[in-house]
C-alpha cells in the first residue's frame, strides 16, 4: 500500500468550493422558467421580480439548439478561465427588475452571491433585501415557453424596517492566528455572551 501523501501547504491558501445558502430570516423563491423570458413572478402581495435578457439579437437565438446552456451561476462559483471574447451569446447581460405594483424600481445584475438592498437610490424607499443564489438558463427559454430545465433561485426579505441582529463577516483563520489580540464587539448579536475586548469593528 502506497503511503498517503500529506496535503500540499499551498492548499490552505486556495479558494475553497463555494456553496451559497439562504441567511437566517430570508425566504427562498425558486422558479422554473417554463414561460420563457422575460419571466415575472411575485415575492409578496405588492412586490415582484422580472428576469430580463436584453440581448437585442433575436435571430441569434432562433438558430441555436434550445438545449444549449447560455448562462449558469456555476460559471461564476467554480474556477474558470477568463472571458473568451465579446460574443453576446457567451455572456448575455441578465438582469432582475424589481417591481412594486406596476412601477419598476430597480435593475439588478444577475451575479451569483450578489446581495443587494434595493432600491438603493437617494430618492427611493428601500423595499427588499435580495440575495441571488443560483440560476440556469437555456437558449430555448430565451426563445419562448417550454420546459428546458431553466430556473432561478433567490433569497429575500422585506427591508422597510431596521434589524436588531447583525451578522459579522468572518475573519480568515490565518489572520486570526497572526493577530491573537484581534476581537470584535458583540453588541446587537443575539445569543452572544462573550464580553467585547479592545479591538476593531468589522
Amino acid at each position: 500500500m502506497s503511503p498517503v501523501m500529506p496535503p500540499m501547504p499551498i492548499e490552505a491558501f486556495l479558494t475553497p468550493e463555494t456553496t451559497l445558502a439562504s441567511p437566517a430570516g430570508f425566504a427562498r423563491s425558486r422558479q422554473e422558467l417554463t414561460r420563457g423570458v422575460p419571466f415575472q413572478w411575485p415575492l409578496d402581495s405588492d412586490v415582484s421580480l422580472v428576469l430580463f435578457v436584453p440581448t437585442g439579437v433575436a435571430a441569434m437565438w432562433r438558430e441555436l439548439d434550445p438545449s444549449i446552456v447560455v448562462s449558469s451561476s456555476l460559471d461564476e462559483i467554480r474556477p474558470h478561465e477568463s472571458p473568451r471574447g465579446a460574443d453576446p451569446q457567451e455572456h448575455p447581460p441578465l438582469r432582475l427588475l424589481l417591481r412594486h405594483g406596476r412601477a419598476t424600481l430597480a435593475a439588478i445584475p444577475l451575479a451569483a452571491g450578489l446581495s443587494r438592498v434595493t432600491p438603493d437610490g437617494d430618492s427611493a424607499r428601500t423595499i427588499i433585501d435580495l440575495l441571488i443564489l443560483e440560476w440556469l438558463l437555456h437558449a430555448g427559454c430565451v426563445r419562448g415557453p417550454g420546459d428546458y430545465g431553466s430556473f432561478i433561485n433567490v433569497a429575500w426579505r422585506r427591508a422597510e424596517q431596521g434589524a436588531n441582529v447583525h451578522a459579522l463577516a468572518p475573519i480568515h483563520p490565518h489572520v486570526a492566528e497572526r493577530n491573537p489580540a484581534l476581537s470584535r464587539s458583540t453588541i446587537g448579536i443575539s445569543g452572544a455572551n462573550a464580553k467585547p475586548r479592545g479591538g476593531y469593528l468589522p
